[in-house]
């Protein structure tokens, strides 16, 4: 689940360096913890198993998400995906349950920040609805 993603339509995949935005600015991390094995963090596990840096919060810009031979994007803007990071500069992408769109193909989707980065980077406590989310073109994509 959400383990591939383009910037620029370079593949972002787990182990991959690439930048991020953090409170602090734009940092180069490794995408995915444990060399790249753990880079999905479920948002209902933040208060638990991701506790001691939950509030490391950080954002890939990127301009789609993948589900399968799914592409995912935004019309009009790049997607802005909330994530959390770690001392060693290793980041994973949060997820929630997926919504309408994204449901047909995964029932997990990234958490998508578009509509709230500045709060999201400042901590506020994350609450959403899945209508709030914003609405995507998907593209099936044949090998």
């Amino acid at each position: 689940m959400c383990g591939r993603t383009s910037k620029g339509g370079v593949p972002v995949v787990p182990g991959t360096l690439t930048t991020v935005y953090t409170p602090n600015g734009p940092i180069t991390m490794k995408f995915g913890f444990d060399n790249g094995r753990i880079y999905n963090a479920r948002f209902e596990k933040l208060g638990n198993i991701w506790r001691p840096i939950s509030s490391n919060r950080c954002i890939l810009e990127v301009d789609s998400f993948y589900e399968g031979k799914v592409r995912f994007s935004l019309p009009d803007s790049n997607l802005l995906l909330g994530g959390i990071y770690s001392r060693q500069n290793e980041f994973a992408l949060i997820t929630i349950p997926a919504n309408w769109q994204v449901s047909k193909y995964h029932h997990r989707m990234p958490l998508i920040v578009n509509n709230f980065k500045e709060e999201f980077l400042a901590g506020t406590p994350i609450e959403f609805e899945a209508s709030e989310l914003p609405v995507m073109r998907v593209l099936l994509q044949y090998a």
